[in-house]
């Protein structure tokens, strides 16, 4: 158990079913007496695993104690709210939602979607002034996990941009002094990541399910509450980012010229094979702009963002924007740069004849033997036994090497036994039998047993009246 990561596992829990394994997009999951616990160096904090995980032993850390102990220091505390939050909290104005925080002890609450404008603006600026590039976004946190850990060769060209959340985390402390902390409201895991100090942004990150099991203990219901005004200004076109394309059509607002394409890469899997087949830009000196959401349907599709439906929640987001102009250029009014960089997550080499070894302890001496049933959680005999090797996979996991072993055991006593033994179906037809039986039946049993090896198949009245 690590409770330092985002997500972690608790052991006492994990029913070694290896839902987490099969659905982990990295697997960065080690199986270890049978107990599947998460690698902090090899996860990128998507919370896949967690909502695959029937017996909750997959949990993401809980941060509320860290806040109310913020709120107890006497600082001002204030919150940049998501601008899912819409979809998450429908029929709520931002005006009843910041009273209703302010309840709760925060100094008052901005929408996150400030920050976005000013990555948005500062973006605009970036691919004005280049031809022929390839830029990656930088917004979601769980995309840039992916790349600097598994993609490294694809990091320089990340946007050297801060994300909304650390752009609008800058922007409440410079307007409420440095004594501030932030505190993050949204329906993302990954942006836990965003609470490290070296960033200087939020203070600490927690989800909607957690603002609302806040509220309810607290006894407050937003609904009832009369508008708070904000602590800055409300946002615009930034409310876009949590709808997958929404960052895209955020930037071409402020774009004063016309040769940059945009793609949206929604959910992890798509922006793996995306990035995967990236080639090396065409000499034509257009840019490209790939918008990069781990969640499917982009931050309303989250982990934590109280919908059952992706498609509602994005209604929910596109009519709470504010009408915006067809082009509203805007120039960015802070320093939003940040650099990345490569943290490439080390595979252990294994050999040809290594992996052979492997597999045949689990009984998979040909091709013909690998059944790749992903029963075990990886997509093939050989990811499992590779696993196995490197330390992340135990033998175990594999059901039909189990299920062979459980089959010798049982033939190894049913041929130990002093006495005459056979097994048959409920229609009398033999499933398996020993030795001293088949002498009991005669030359001819002991002749077919010592010849084919067993009597399966074969009908007991032909050796018993």
């Amino acid at each position: 158990m690590n409770k330092t990561s985002p997500v972690y596992s608790e052991s006492t829990r994990c029913q070694d079913c290896y839902c987490c394994v099969r659905e982990c997009p990295v697997k960065a999951i080690q199986v270890v007496d049978a107990c599947a616990v998460i690698l902090p160096e090899r996860c990128v904090s998507c919370g896949t695993c967690v909502e695959a995980c029937t017996s909750g032993a997959k949990k993401v850390r809980d941060d509320r104690p860290l806040a109310e102990a913020l709120l107890a220091s006497g600082r001002p505390v204030a919150v940049s709210l998501a601008p899912s939050w819409v979809a998450a909290f429908p029929g709520l104005r931002f005006g009843q939602m910041a009273a209703a925080l302010r309840h709760l002890g925060f100094a008052g609450a901005s929408e996150t979607a400030l920050g976005a404008q000013e990555v948005s603006a500062r973006l605009a600026q970036d691919l004005d002034r280049s031809q022929g590039r390839y830029f990656l976004s930088t917004a979601c946190p769980v995309a840039v996990e992916l790349v600097c850990k598994y993609l490294p060769h694809l990091a320089e060209h990340l946007t050297p941009v801060a994300s909304p959340l650390q752009a609008h985390a800058r922007m409440l402390k410079e307007a409420l002094g440095p004594q501030a902390a932030v505190a993050f409201f949204g329906p993302c895991v990954g942006k836990k990541l965003e609470a490290a100090p070296e960033l200087d942004a939020a203070d600490v990150v927690l989800s909607f399910d957690d603002l609302a099991a806040w509220l309810q203990a607290s006894g407050v219901d937003p609904a009832r509450e009369a508008d708070a005004p904000p602590l800055l200004e409300a946002a615009a076109e930034g409310a876009w980012f949590p709808v997958e394309g929404g960052m895209a059509e955020t930037i071409q607002r402020s774009l004063r010229s016309d040769h940059t394409d945009f793609v949206t890469l929604s959910g992890l899997a798509h922006v793996q094979e995306g990035l995967a087949r990236l080639k090396a830009p065409e000499p034509t000196g257009r840019n490209l702009f790939l918008e990069l959401l781990a969640c499917t349907g982009g931050c309303v599709g989250g982990p934590f963002s109280r919908t059952d439906s992706a498609v509602q929640a994005r209604l929910e987001v596109v009519h709470g924007v504010r009408e915006v102009p067809e082009a509203c250029p805007r120039s960015p009014r802070l320093d939003v740069a940040r650099a990345f960089r490569p943290r490439p997550v080390e595979e252990p080499l294994v050999t040809p004849g290594a992996l052979a070894g492997a597999l045949a302890k689990l009984g998979k001496y040909g091709p013909e033997d690998e059944l790749n049933c992903r029963a075990c959680g990886y997509d093939s005999c050989r990811d499992l036994a590779r696993a196995i090797l490197v330390g992340r996979g135990e033998p175990q996991m594999c059901v039909s090497h189990m299920r062979l072993l459980a089959t010798r055991k049982a033939n190894a006593l049913l041929r130990s036994l002093p006495f005459g033994v056979v097994i048959v179906g409920a229609d009398l037809e033999i499933i398996d039998c020993n030795h001293h039986f088949a002498r009991m039946m005669g030359e001819d049993a002991l002749f077919l047993l010592e010849t084919q090896r067993d009597l399966s198949g074969a009908h007991l009245e032909k050796f018993i009246d």
